[in-house]
């Protein structure tokens, strides 16, 4: 019995704008990315992957269906949303107003000093 595998290989392009699953070369699973069609890339929450780092994809709602999973329906999930914003605290808040300030500080100060903003920002 052959057995089909829904990954694609990295060389194979995805279809514009559909959510997939990246199966990295180093064993990281990455969700959702997107495929860029004109800067011809993969877009993740965290920038893009490196087409060199990918090792294949599938679609995420093929990945889904394989597990038996199922998304929750919108209003639950606008219920959730909107309990995500109000669970905000101020530190949250304070945060935010920090990391605006340091990226802004960043671009104005020379290299040695945007590195240790940088990293302080990782922290």
């Amino acid at each position: 019995m052959t057995q089909t595998s829904i990954f694609k290989d990295s060389r194979i392009t995805p279809e514009a704008g559909r959510q997939v699953v990246l199966n990295m070369m180093s064993g990281q699973i990455i969700s959702p990315a997107v495929y860029d069609p004109k800067r011809k890339i993969l877009l993740c929450p965290g920038g893009s992957a490196r087409p060199y780092m990918i090792k294949s994809w599938a679609y995420l709602e093929d990945v889904n269906h394989a597990l038996g999973l199922e998304a929750t329906d919108a209003e639950t999930l606008e219920h959730l949303k909107k309990q995500a914003e109000d669970d905000m605290c101020e530190c949250d808040v304070v945060n935010h107003i920090l990391e605006v300030v340091l990226n802004d500080l960043s671009e104005i100060l020379p290299d040695a000093i945007k590195k240790d903003i940088q990293e302080m920002m990782k922290k």
